[in-house]
């Protein structure tokens, strides 16, 4: 908190795919995929004006959520895009998802639920707080969603740069 933050151009897609790339090497037992959000199914940049180590992070902690709270060789998915006026990136598994009350104290500091999602140690229940936080300081929001099918998806929202998404 209140650490100076470099701005920059920064595509969440290419964020994206460099953070599944790490997901490789970390957890080998899992597919993981790069999916587009476009209406049209074509990978489309998603740039905001951010401070690029830190949208790293978020997706990083969102991954290494994925990996703590989910079973061995569940899947998991990032879609990412433009929507709108807004740039979209949805960390998305395939677990045993997040309860309607938990979803709601998850961006909080220290909070843990205390279900499946905390196997073994579980974690400080700072990891989604940071999210949260450093997602507030670009002007965009976070929220936990169910994921089609069983899961917990995480949705965050970023004003986009409009004119990088029409000139690239």
């Amino acid at each position: 908190e209140g650490r100076k933050m470099t701005m920059e151009r920064v595509d969440l897609t290419v964020v994206c795919s460099g953070a599944l790339t790490d997901m490789t090497v970390l957890a080998p037992d899992r597919a993981c995929t790069l999916i587009p959000l476009t209406s049209d199914g074509k990978p489309a940049p998603a740039v905001v004006i951010g401070d690029h180590d830190r949208l790293s992070q978020v997706i990083t902690n969102l991954l290494g959520n994925v990996v703590r709270h989910t079973p061995p060789g569940t899947p998991a998915e990032i879609a990412v895009g433009p929507v709108g006026e807004n740039a979209v990136v949805e960390v998305r598994d395939h677990g045993p998802g997040v309860s309607d009350q938990d979803a709601q104290k998850v961006f909080r500091r220290f909070y843990r639920a205390d279900t499946s999602r905390n196997r073994e140690t579980g974690g400080s229940g700072l990891g989604l707080a940071i999210v949260s936080a450093i997602i507030e300081r670009h002007g965009g929001t976070v929220r936990m969603l169910h994921t089609p099918g069983g899961g917990a998806t995480v949705r965050i929202e970023l004003p986009a740069l409009l004119s990088d998404a029409t000139d690239a």
